[in-house]
């Protein structure tokens, strides 16, 4: 057995770990996807406020949950996840894998990476969900991996102890244990403009949809009940759950607000690479919407920032507060760029010669 295996992967950082992961892991299989667009097709643009008013809790959610299955779904991969019954297997199917060429994307407890403990305020690190690596190789006389993160250029080698410990310790949500997804390269997928019509319409569904699911109200509803809400803020709060609630939303937003927009930006691109190829100006339109919400999420997200030192103050509640003003600015521009996806949608979209009717 050679000292070490390490596969000959393309390797792309950004800034969200599930995108970066799959966009490399289908790359690499012969299917060119970007990172934005499997956020786009994985329907990851969502709005999710989270609150549980009774327990003093609020959270707001800006990709969907369900990016994963959805991703598969609009693709068209038959894709599910094979599970292990201990380490010693999965580590097996994963040497197996790496020897055949195959690169695989593993969820990890994000606590095992030090960069993102460090950016991350001590008493909300719990929140941090699994966080998405790939694996490209294995040093068999130093017994550990070498694995791409999204945010780095060089890939990171971690022992084979703590990468067991990563896949099997932490809270329940940060837990995915022996489970791989695994994507073969002679996988067919959907022709492109049939993902786009599903990665379309899912979107269009979840943000129009006025429902309420367990304590988070998604969509459209989660703007407004958010809006409506938060000016009661400082009446339902004393000044330490005020600023334990604003970090906790501040964290869960950063790819949103802390890196130039995120998301939204993500969501932007997509929009503007599915318009060019499928020649609707419609799309454009809509993707210029996103990006304006972008901007808006970064104003937000440095107004929480101030927030956490003084989180009392006039004018900062009301209907007519800042915080207010922003968020109905990013909803407005998000509401703009649905419909404007929801009437494309009912028109033919020209690709070349060909029209699709999407």
């Amino acid at each position: 057995m050679n000292e070490s295996k390490i596969i000959n992967y393309r390797h792309t950082p950004g800034g969200n770990c599930f995108s970066v992961a799959w966009s490399g892991i289908i790359s690499h299989a012969g299917k060119k996807l970007s990172e934005c667009d499997v956020f786009g097709l994985s329907g990851g643009l969502f709005f999710g406020f989270f609150a549980i008013s009774a327990l003093k809790q609020f959270n707001i959610s800006l990709n969907s949950p369900n990016m994963l299955q959805s991703l598969f779904t609009n693709l068209g991969l038959s894709v599910k996840p094979i599970y292990f019954p201990d380490d010693e297997s999965a580590h097996e199917f994963l040497i197996n894998k790496l020897e055949a060429d195959f690169p695989v994307a593993v969820e990890l407890n994000p606590n095992f990476f030090e960069y993102l403990v460090r950016q991350t305020p001590e008493e909300i690190i719990s929140d941090l969900p699994p966080h998405w690596v790939v694996i490209i190789g294995f040093n068999h006389q130093r017994n550990s991996y070498i694995i791409f993160d999204n945010r780095q250029f060089n890939e990171i080698e971690i022992p084979l102890s703590k990468f067991q410990l990563a896949r099997n310790s932490g809270a329940y949500a940060q837990n995915p244990r022996n489970a791989v997804y695994f994507l073969n390269s002679e996988t067919e997928t959907f022709p492109f403009e049939v993902s786009v019509k599903l990665s379309l319409s899912q979107v269009i569904q979840m943000f129009k949809q006025v429902k309420k699911y367990a304590a988070v109200y998604a969509g459209s509803y989660g703007y407004e009940k958010i809006i409506r809400q938060i000016k009661l803020w400082n009446l339902m709060l004393n000044e330490e759950q005020l600023i334990e609630n604003i970090k906790r939303i501040r964290m869960s937003i950063t790819g949103a607000g802390g890196v130039k927009g995120g998301y939204r930006m993500l969501y932007f691109r997509y929009l503007e690479d599915i318009a060019n190829v499928l020649g609707n100006e419609l799309l454009l339109e809509a993707a210029d919407c996103f990006r304006n919400a972008a901007k808006n999420w970064v104003l937000f997200y440095d107004y929480l920032s101030e927030l956490e030192k003084s989180p009392y103050g006039k004018n900062i509640w009301g209907e007519n507060s800042i915080l207010s003003h922003n968020l109905n600015a990013i909803y407005n521009h998000e509401l703009n760029g649905i419909e404007l996806m929801e009437k494309c949608m009912s028109e033919k979209l020209v690709s070349g010669k060909i029209r699709y009717n999407i």
